[in-house]
Formats: C-alpha cells, structure tokens, sequence
C-alpha cells in the first residue's frame, strides 16, 4: 500500500486511489503506534450529553448517532474492575442530590442538575487509617472475574468491525485517593510513604495477577488506557522527586508487564504533567492523550523531545475553536504539520 501521511499542501491530505485498501480504525491506530504509513491520520473524540442535544437542536436527526456521524470512536474500551468491590449503599436520597457510598467505600454527594458531568463531592471514606487498610486490603485480592466475563467474545466483534480494543485501568496515585480521599492521599504521601507504597504494589498485584490467566486463555487487547490525571493546570499534584520515589517504581513495573504481552499503554493526564513526563515514557507508556493545551501543553515543543519513544493524541485547544475559522486552521495547522511528521500521531 502506498498511502502517504505528509501534507502535501495547506490544506489537503492525499487521498488513496481506488488501487489501495483502505484502512479500518483499527489498521490505523496500530500502524501509527508503529510509526508506520497511514491513510489518514486515526481521529477519536468524545461528546458531553449537553453538546449532543445542543446539535439535536440545531439540526443532527434524533436517531443519528454523533460517533458515527462524525466517525470519530475508532476504539471499544472495557473496563477493569481495580475496586473493592464493596456493596453500594444509598445513605440519602433528595430532589436535589444523592450520597451514596461507592465500591471502594468512598461516601459521595452526587448532585442532580442538567449538567452530565457536575462534579461531585467526596463527603467520607470507610478506609481512614493504616490499619483499616489492612482490614481491607485482602479485597484488592487477585481474580479473573476482574476482566469482564464476556471478552473475548467482545474483542472478536470488536475487531472484526475494524476497531481498536482496549482494557481500561486507572493509574496508581489516583486507584490510592479513589479509598482515601485526594487530601488523605496527599498527606500519607509525605508522612507516611510506606502504606502510599503498599497500596500502590497491591494494584498492581491485583492487575497483574488478574490478567495473567486472562491472557493465557487467549484473551489479547489490542491496548490499554491507563486514567492518570496527577496534574493541575500549573503543575503536577505532588513534586517530581515524590513521582520519582512513590510511583515510578509501580508505573515501570506494570508497563514493562503490559508491554512485554503486546498491550501498549495510552496514558491519559490533564493538566501540565511535564515534570513527569520523561519519568513515564523510561516507565513505558507509549501514547499521551489528551495534552491539555490550556495546561501549557504543546505538541510542537514535545514532538521534538519525545517523537521517537511517543506517540501524541490530541492538543487542539478547545477555546481556539469558539473563534473564527481562521483561528480554527491556525490552530489545526501548526500543530499537524509538526505534530504529523514521522507519523505518531492522532
């Protein structure tokens, strides 16, 4: 095949003459994890439920669905169930909110309103000492109901579909505040870095362990996503020193096991994570998604950096594109043509 990724002028992309297959989403996103031709370069988006029923307003047919309108959900992702796995109760229930206690024993406020995605409010945890940590810890215990029963079944479907099939995980700082609470995280991570550290190799054991009997019976993702978002908009939540010395160890440690089976990681970060950067691609993530731009985050500075050992996903700045059309392709523009060469990138 013959396809070619280059611009070959502003504003236009080869297009495959009818001579060349044309690529599925799933053919692309593994020829550009491989820096290989493509096409066209994988495009992936997600839509908030505001968002859909604005357009529905404005003209898209009830029955379409966006994903497909806009051929832009290349992936089927599946979960992995890293919780405790703790019954869920309802402690109160209003017209204006619900608390409710999760399946890690976090107690949240969850508030009705007509945005999807207000944030809620973590109002207790179950696990609020060491030693409550070690009452529950045998919780986080090894099993391949862990990876959803129907799998392979799904992944067969999937990809004969033509699409790109992922386990989703979450990363280790955030699996720890998800039974502690941010603030509780925050400080056993200065004062108490050992059970910070037990919890985070109890993770791991629990995701290796799970999906070790998984693979062997002939389970293959095509990849994985591991949800980090250890950063704000100025900086990491924690320093680099204490990235380096409490996380690193776990992240190398699971991504050495995922990638030695064929399952790349994309790492998913909002916020300015660059500290941390470096320290995760040596650990072995092997796509950034989703570069927050307003995060100060810039393909353009990082492709030079990293191009060879990463690929990028995403980095349009979202405010760009409330403005003109002219600022959409500047925007568009100056960061495709650096972000496009040598492939690695959608």
């Amino acid at each position: 095949m013959a396809c070619k990724t280059h611009l070959l002028e502003r504003g236009q992309f080869p297009v495959p003459s009818l001579t060349e297959r044309v690529m599925t989403e799933r053919d692309r996103i593994i020829a550009t994890l491989k820096r290989q031709p493509t096409d066209r370069i994988p495009k992936a988006d997600s839509y908030w439920p505001e968002t859909v029923a604005r357009w529905r307003k404005e003209g898209l047919p009830a029955t379409a669905n966006p994903y497909e309108h806009f051929q832009t959900q290349p992936m089927v992702q599946m979960g992995f169930d890293w919780s405790l796995r703790l019954p869920k109760k309802v402690f109160e229930e209003t017209p204006r909110y619900v608390v409710e206690q999760d399946a890690n024993g976090l107690v949240w406020q969850r508030f009705k309103t007509d945005q999807s995605y207000s944030p809620p409010r973590i109002l207790d945890a179950l696990i609020k000492t060491r030693q409550d940590w070690e009452r529950h810890k045998h919780l986080m215990a090894p099993s391949p109901a862990r990876v959803p029963a129907d799998a392979k079944q799904r992944i067969a479907a999937a990809q004969k579909a033509g699409k790109f099939v992922t386990l989703d995980f979450r990363e280790h700082y955030r699996t720890v505040w998800a039974k502690l609470g941010v603030e509780q995280t925050l400080e056993i991570m200065a004062t108490d870095p050992d059970w910070f550290c037990d919890m985070c190799a109890a993770y791991n054991q629990c995701v290796i362990e799970s999906l070790k009997p998984a693979i062997a019976d002939g389970i293959q993702f095509d990849g994985c996503w591991v949800y980090g978002d250890i950063a704000y908009r100025n900086a990491l939540m924690f320093s680099p020193r204490m990235f380096r010395e409490l996380l690193f160890p776990y992240h190398k440690e699971l991504y050495t096991f995922l990638n030695a089976r064929g399952i790349p990681v994309i790492y998913h970060c909002d916020g300015d994570m660059r500290e941390a950067l470096p320290m995760l691609v040596d650990a072995g993530i092997k796509v950034l998604q989703p570069m927050e731009a307003k995060a100060n985050m810039d393909v353009r500075e990082l492709k030079p950096l990293y191009g060879d050992r990463l690929v990028f996903f995403g980095n349009m700045d979202v405010r760009e594109m409330s403005k003109t059309r002219a600022d959409i392709e500047r925007e568009v523009w100056s960061k495709l043509t650096v972000a496009m060469k040598g492939g690695g990138y959608m």
